[in-house]
C-alpha cells in the first residue's frame, strides 16, 4: 500500500509537462509580485524608530500562538536576510526607497527576459522581495500572505532545465514537453497543496472537532448585510445573501470546507480537477470572509495552471463532410485562426484520417471533434468548440465564461440539439436532408 503510493508519487512528480508552463508561472508570478511592491512605500520603515521597527511577531501575538508562527528573533532573521542587521545599522529611508526601486525594475525586466545567467535575476528577486517583506512580517502582517509566490519565485531560480523565455510576446518551445518541466509543475503544485494543507491543520488547531460545525454562516451573513446597510459595504460579498435564513447549511458548508483543505493533497493525484478546487476555495471566501486583497492575490495565482500550452498546440477539427451548416460553419471559424492553427478534416477524407487520426473511434454524429496535436484528448461538441476557441484570440474574452459552473452543461445541451439538426440549418436545395 505504502510503496504502491511511493510510486504513483514519483511518476506524477516527473509527469512530463509543456515548457509554455514556466513562462507563465513567471507572468504570474512576477505580475503580482510587481502590483504588490508598487502598492505599498516600504522606505516608510527608514523612518521608525530601530526598536519599533526591529519588532518580532513574538512581541505582537500571544507567546504561545508566537510558538506556532516561528515569530522568533533568529527564525525570522534568517528567514527575512534581517540578519545582515546584525553587522550593519539598520537603513535610512532613502536606502530602503532604492532597494525597492530596483526590485522593481528587476521584476520588470525578468518578467519579458527570464532570469538570465544562472537564473540569479530570480534569487536577487527573492531575497530584496523577503528582506522588505521582512519589516511587516515582524509587525505580524501578511504573515502568510506571500508564501505561494515567493517560493515559486526561488523554485523559479532553483529549476535546472531550460526556461521557456517570452521575448516580445513570441514565446520559444512552448510545446517542448519534457520530465524536468513536469517536476517544475508538481513543485507549484506542491506549494499550493503545502498551503492550504497547513490552512486545514491551522483549524483543527484553533477549532476543536466539536466545534467544526458551529461556524455561524448564516448569521454572520446577516450581520454584514446590516452593516452594509449602516453604509460600511468594504468588502462585502453579495453572495453571502444567499445564506440569511438558511442555517442548515452552516455545518455541511463548514466541514465541506474543511475536508477539502484536509484531502487537497490527494489533488497531486488527481489534477484534472485543479479548476474543481480552485472554484471552491474562491466560492468559499467569497460567502465566509469576502475576498480582500490578500486572498485575491492566492486566487490570482492559481492563474499559473492554466493550460496556456493550448494557445500553441496545432488543433485537428473534425466536422462532417455531409452537413452543409457543418461546412459553412468551419468557414466562418477559419476566418479567425489568425495564427494558422487548424487542422480541419472533412470526415471523408479516408487520408487525412490515417495521416492525423489514426485509431480514432468517434461518432461524428455527436457533433464537431477537436483535439490538440499530440494531445490524447478528445473534445466533443460543446467542448470541441470551447477547445478551438483556446486558439481563436479575438474570442480569448469570453473563454473564461466558457468554464464557468453550469455553462458547460447548458452549452453541451444546447450543441446536441444543434448536432442532432444541422441537416435543416444552411440548406436551400432539395437535395438536403430533412
Amino acid at each position: 500500500m505504502v510503496m504502491s503510493i511511493v510510486d504513483a508519487f514519483k511518476n506524477k512528480l516527473y509527469e512530463p509537462a509543456p515548457a509554455s508552463f514556466i513562462g507563465w508561472t513567471r507572468i504570474v508570478i512576477l505580475f503580482f509580485l510587481l502590483y504588490k511592491f508598487l502598492s505599498r512605500d516600504y522606505s516608510l520603515f527608514g523612518t521608525l524608530p530601530e526598536t519599533l521597527a526591529l519588532a518580532y511577531p513574538a512581541n505582537v501575538f500571544h507567546p504561545l500562538d508566537a510558538y506556532v508562527l516561528f515569530g522568533f528573533k533568529y527564525i525570522v532573521d534568517f528567514c527575512t536576510f534581517h540578519w545582515i542587521h546584525w553587522f550593519i545599522a539598520f537603513p535610512s529611508e532613502l536606502t530602503l526607497y532604492y532597494i525597492q526601486r530596483f526590485l522593481e525594475f528587476m521584476l520588470v525586466f525578468s518578467l519579458f527576459f527570464g532570469g538570465g545567467y544562472k537564473k540569479v535575476n530570480y534569487l536577487i528577486i527573492y531575497v530584496l522581495g523577503m528582506y522588505l517583506l521582512g519589516f511587516l512580517f515582524r509587525m505580524g502582517s501578511d504573515i502568510d500572505e506571500i508564501f505561494v509566490q515567493m517560493q515559486i519565485v526561488l523554485l523559479l531560480f532553483l529549476f535546472r532545465g531550460k526556461e521557456s523565455y517570452i521575448l516580445f510576446f513570441k514565446q520559444q518551445n512552448p510545446l517542448n514537453y519534457s520530465k524536468e518541466n513536469g517536476w517544475f509543475f508538481s513543485m507549484v503544485l506542491l506549494i499550493f497543496i503545502a498551503y492550504y494543507f497547513l490552512a486545514g491543520i491551522n483549524k483543527i488547531i484553533d477549532i476543536s472537532l466539536l466545534d467544526w460545525g458551529r461556524y455561524e454562516l448564516a448569521n454572520l451573513a446577516e450581520l454584514n448585510k446590516l452593516k452594509i446597510e449602516l453604509g460600511d459595504d468594504r468588502g462585502y460579498c453579495y453572495i453571502r445573501e444567499l445564506f440569511i435564513g438558511n442555517s442548515w447549511m452552516d455545518i455541511p458548508g463548514t466541514i465541506l470546507v474543511y475536508l477539502e483543505h484536509l484531502l487537497i493533497p490527494l489533488l497531486f493525484f488527481r489534477r484534472e480537477y485543479i479548476p474543481v478546487a480552485w472554484f471552491i476555495y474562491i466560492l468559499f471566501h467569497l460567502s465566509a470572509l469576502s475576498i480582500n486583497l490578500f486572498f485575491t492575490g492566492v486566487f490570482l495565482s492559481w492563474l499559473v495552471f492554466l493550460p496556456m500550452h493550448r494557445m500553441y498546440q496545432k488543433v485537428i477539427v473534425l466536422w462532417d463532410g455531409d452537413c452543409t451548416f457543418c461546412y459553412k460553419s468551419v468557414l466562418i471559424a477559419k476566418k479567425f485562426d489568425w495564427f494558422n492553427r487548424f487542422v480541419i478534416i472533412n470526415s471523408n477524407d479516408k487520408h487525412q484520417h490515417k495521416k492525423y487520426l489514426e485509431g480514432w473511434d468517434g461518432d461524428i454524429e455527436k457533433g464537431l471533434w477537436a483535439k490538440g496535436l499530440d494531445s490524447m484528448e478528445n473534445h466533443v461538441g460543446f467542448d470541441g468548440f470551447r477547445r478551438m476557441v483556446w486558439v481563436m484570440p479575438l474570442f480569448w474574452i469570453i473563454l473564461p465564461l466558457l468554464y464557468l459552473p453550469l455553462i458547460p452543461t447548458i452549452g453541451r445541451i444546447f450543441y446536441a440539439w444543434i448536432a442532432k439538426n444541422r441537416y435543416k440549418f444552411g440548406c436551400n436545395s432539395d437535395a438536403c436532408t430533412v
